[in-house]
């Protein structure tokens, strides 16, 4: 690992008014399966280093993937620094010092990954697939951050897969993110491959569909995607480069009141859980969305100095982001909330979303993996050929009814690691893809 020291007392030199730098070191690893068996292992480490470094309103940024040559490209970014422009947006770090957080462990064994394609692969043969293929990964990450004011280090144990189950032409899709602090990690695998073979071996007939607005279903992974994508709208930054069409909203109903949105980084069970973001201030969970009104925006230290607040823990250090995306669950099953459609649709998976307008988050996305037309509470057939196109803010203005049941969803790059339920949205826009 390279050494942070080293590094610090190479940067300490400069005299510079701030730095951070980052050393993620990840152990991965991975196991590919198809026709349900293994058919490939692979085991790689890879570190991350970023470098921040700030002299009054000059800053940049150094990300490298191994230590040679460090203090040599530390100097030649520090002189291509101090030769650029300022910054107009930038105004610091986080200077507040906190207690060092030091979660250091000896990675866990409680479970084996082959144990959880094996669940997998049972689950979804117990489901009615014919098949199954997928990818699983055990990742153990070694995080440690030292910047002006701070020191943290922290390491923690994670999986995620995707299970893809066939029975004939038909398909079901599952992709689960956990940590290990799962007391059965085999039994969610399973349920996983469960969902994902009933999915494909579902005997409906093949049907015809005609575009217009639906009453929809749409499963955790299409509101994964969906939220994934839109997730930047609730950057200070976004806000503050006129790139969110919230920017105007705060403390107003921007969503239906069943739509409660939070930012969960400190949620133990994700992948995604973080302890201190990029700049050393430690993470906490917050609402953004509360019964339908907007209540934050996420911040770095420099954004929030912008907006007379105070940093949510957020950074990146010039655009933050949510990291941990979560939202509260309903009342309701998701079978009864299938019954209580008359005319719609149910989509379980969506993927290659593409905006046609940023700012007002107006997309198109693919479903696939499982789409059914729902008649008098039933579904009644399998349609293809479907291009969900609508919008970010009437979406969550329709949505009617939240499961009580939340999934802790990633699925490839197209849903970030999210804790997130099953939801209606009445007047879903949805054409034909081809």
């Amino acid at each position: 690992m390279a050494d942070i020291d080293l590094i610090k007392r190479k940067v300490g030199k400069l005299g510079l008014d701030s730095f951070v730098i980052r050393i993620i070191k990840s152990e991965v690893e991975q196991i590919r399966f198809s026709n349900n068996n293994v058919d490939l292992r692979n085991f790689w480490v890879k570190e991350g280093i970023s470098i921040f470094l700030n002299s009054g309103k000059k800053l940049t940024d150094i990300s490298l993937d191994n230590d040679s040559d460090i203090e040599e490209k530390i100097d030649r970014a520090y002189r291509s620094m101090m030769g650029g422009e300022d910054s107009n947006t930038f105004n610091g770090i986080n200077p507040e010092k906190y207690n060092s957080i030091e979660r250091a462990r000896e990675r866990e064994k409680s479970v084996e990954l082959d144990d959880i394609v094996a669940g997998c692969v049972e689950g979804a043969r117990d489901g009615g697939s014919e098949r199954t293929t997928g990818l699983a990964y055990r990742t153990f990450t070694d995080d440690r951050i030292v910047t002006t004011f701070n020191e943290h280090h922290v390491t923690y144990d994670d999986f995620n897969f995707d299970v893809r189950a066939f029975n004939g032409q038909n398909t079901g899709q599952e992709g689960i993110h956990f940590s290990s602090v799962e007391k059965n990690p085999v039994e969610i695998a399973r349920n996983a491959g469960y969902e994902a073979g009933k999915t494909s071996s579902l005997k409906v007939p093949m049907i015809g569909f005609e575009p217009g607005d639906y009453e929809t279903l749409l499963s955790p992974y299409v509101i994964g995607n969906i939220f994934s994508y839109c997730s930047s709208l609730f950057s200070a930054y976004s806000v503050e480069m006129g790139m969110s069409y919230l920017e105007e909203s705060l403390g107003k109903k921007v969503a239906s009141s069943s739509l409660s949105l939070m930012d969960s980084p400190m949620n133990l069970s994700g992948s995604s859980y973080s302890a201190f973001d990029d700049e050393g201030t430690p993470c906490f969970d917050k609402k953004l969305i509360n019964k339908g009104v907007l209540e934050s925006f996420v911040h770095s230290y420099s954004t929030a100095v912008a907006a007379k607040t105070k940093t949510t823990g957020n950074a990146g250090i010039i655009n933050p982001q949510p990291i941990q995306l979560s939202m509260e669950n309903g009342n309701k099953a998701v079978d009864s909330m299938i019954q209580s459609i008359d005319k719609g649709l149910y989509i379980k998976n969506a993927w290659y979303t593409r905006f046609q307008d940023n700012r007002n988050a107006v997309f198109s996305t693919v479903p696939r993996d499982g789409i059914f037309k729902v008649e008098n509470g039933e579904i009644k057939g399998r349609i293809s050929g479907v291009r969900i196109s609508d919008s970010f803010g009437k979406i969550i203005n329709n949505i009617t009814d939240v499961s009580k049941e939340l999934k802790n969803v990633k699925f490839w790059e197209e849903v970030f690691p999210s804790i997130m339920a099953s939801a209606i949205v009445s007047d879903l826009h949805v054409t034909k893809a081809f």
